[in-house]
């Protein structure tokens, strides 16, 4: 009886001890739940890379000032979620992340802020990983039968049809190498990579007709289109250069200015990232343009050197040619349009983030329910002891051992 009530009144007290001392030192930490279709061994480290661009733009998203940014990614952590019976097998890769803001006094947030602020830090995060909509593919394919009937030149016309593809094909393929979700999406047989097969053989083609008009000196007045075009190209090709430079030198600039950046407590550079991405995009784009109009440029010195000085003659041949690849490119348009409509209407079934449990709160605290149990354990078997030897020695003295 007496080890009873030793072990009931110790276990009671202990635990409303800890429960007390818990509800004083604990945290209130606030989760939301990002979940993948796909994801690789890198996903977690690029979630924790980009901490202070996605806390930055959902600062601005709930109108808080910005530099609130440190204290909240110092505070800011993110996790992968690894089921119990995942725990051992190192080749798991988790499909689901928490992230997970600690409250601090510093940032003077209400409950209901602190849970807007992590479910824009969620959604950030998505919007970085998220399919993006096909792009629009603004121009549509000129009337080759009128050009003709006004006599443009049989090569600027195939110049003009070239020059479609290849920025068509540029937009096609940077949104596929960053959207792989997108290039098996399917519309009456119709897809990403399809389209791009097709745009691909009809650059090919127009190619081939390029040269043969040049060989064959087919057209009204080539030469004089060609000198023109030589020069209208050198002055292209001298502004993109400059673009270049100036694009280059301007993220050179940015990069020094990073890495003067002093990192907070957690080492992690409080940063929008996305000036450095844009800036990025613009030296490629430059980098591009410039290499294209230096491509074309020498490709107008070499059809110089296969006309000659030699008058050029008509072709219907050609003439059918060009109407026949105009009709064609502007069929794999309208197969994309309509193909890059239905895509863009149901993007959200494949894209491969979403938030699947938004901002809840919870209490964070050293002292767990393992380590209660743990305690209640000990102090009862000390109570049990204790009772045990005073229970004891009273009966030896009492004499009732005997």
């Amino acid at each position: 009886k007496r080890g009873l009530i030793y072990v009931l009144i110790s276990v009671i007290l202990l635990t409303a001890v800890l429960v007390l001392i818990k509800t004083f030192t604990s945290t209130k930490v606030y989760n939301s739940t990002i979940s993948f279709s796909t994801t690789d061994e890198s996903t977690l480290e690029t979630l924790k890379a980009h901490k202070a661009n996605a806390v930055n733009k959902a600062l601005q998203a709930d109108e808080k000032e910005l530099k609130m940014s440190v204290d909240v990614v110092k505070n800011l952590s993110v996790s992968a979620v690894i089921p119990e019976e995942n725990e051992k097998d190192s080749a798991f890769i988790p499909t689901s992340f928490i992230v997970s803001l600690k409250s601090s006094s510093d940032l003077k947030l209400s409950s209901g802020e602190y849970k807007s602020l992590v479910d824009n830090i969620a959604k950030e995060y998505v919007n970085q990983f998220a399919t993006s909509s096909m792009p629009e593919l603004y121009q549509d394919v000129a009337d080759v039968n009128a050009q003709l009937e006004n006599n443009v030149e049989y090569l600027q016309i195939a110049f003009y049809l070239s020059d479609l593809i290849d920025d068509y094909l540029l937009n096609l393929n940077s949104f596929a190498s960053s959207n792989a979700a997108a290039t098996t999406f399917a519309n009456n047989g119709i897809t990403l990579n399809g389209v791009i097969s097709d745009l691909n053989f009809l650059k090919s083609s127009v190619g081939n007709l390029k040269y043969t008009i040049a060989k064959n000196k087919y057209g009204f007045n080539l030469n004089d289109y060609l000198a023109t075009t030589e020069a209208l190209i050198t002055a292209e090709e001298d502004k993109y250069k400059q673009i270049n430079i100036d694009a280059q030198a301007a993220l050179t600039a940015y990069k020094a200015t990073i890495s003067d950046i002093t990192q907070t407590e957690s080492n992690v550079y409080v940063v929008d990232t996305s000036v450095f991405k844009l800036l990025s995009e613009k030296a490629e784009t430059a980098s591009k343009q410039y290499a294209e109009a230096t491509r074309k440029k020498t490709e107008i010195t070499t059809f110089k050197t296969l006309v000659g000085s030699e008058a050029g003659t008509q072709n219907e041949g050609v003439a059918t040619s060009l109407k026949s690849s105009a009709t064609a490119l502007s069929l794999v348009l309208n197969n994309y349009k309509t193909l890059a409509n239905e895509f863009n209407g149901n993007k959200t079934s494949i894209s491969p983030a979403s938030i699947s449990k938004p901002a809840s709160s919870a209490s964070e605290s050293f002292i767990n329910i393992k380590i209660v149990l743990i305690a209640d354990v000990a102090v009862a078997l000390i109570a049990y002891i204790v009772a045990f030897s005073q229970t004891y020695a009273v009966m030896k003295k009492k004499g009732e051992l005997n």
